[in-house]
């Protein structure tokens, strides 16, 4: 992953923070789950407020996958070969074991993960047919994933 600005990471999480009530911080870290999986650190991850001190503006933490709500990876330039490479990485995000959603209750508990790049090297056209393919195999995971997980709870 090509290394993002930090500058234009400090920009957005400036701009998130000006949009977001106080439920939520913006902040850098790794997300684990209640089964020790563990991710990558993300440049930027929005996450639920707890009742703990916020970490300072740039220390890194884990994250519990239970209140986080987003994660985003920053590159300067994308290019395909970025595009997968963050793809990957913020699709771990959505392999964590979450708590599941009380009956009832109208939120979510899936995690949006994100790319944000400052420009790219090759045309939206191409980066949008590559998202594309890795959607269909991110499908095609999650269906084999699901029907493993159903052979084995019989």
């Amino acid at each position: 992953m090509s290394a993002a600005p930090e500058n234009l990471v400090a920009s957005v999480r400036d701009a998130l923070r000006s949009f977001l009530s106080s439920d939520f911080v913006v902040g850098s870290g790794s997300i684990h789950d209640a089964f020790g999986k563990l991710t990558p650190t993300y440049p930027i991850v929005i996450y639920r407020a707890s009742n703990e001190p916020a970490p300072g503006a740039d220390e890194q933490i884990a994250i519990s996958a239970d209140q986080t709500a987003v994660v985003i990876e920053v590159c300067n330039e994308l290019n395909v070969d970025r595009l997968r490479n963050a793809y990957a990485r913020v699709s771990q995000a959505k392999q964590l074991g979450k708590t599941p959603v009380p009956v009832g209750e109208a939120r979510t508990n899936i995690i949006l993960d994100l790319v944000l790049a400052a420009k790219s090297a090759v045309s939206l056209d191409s980066l949008a047919d590559e998202l594309y393919q890795l959607n269909i195999a991110d499908a095609v995971d999650a269906k084999v994933l699901s029907d493993e997980r159903h052979k084995r709870g019989r």
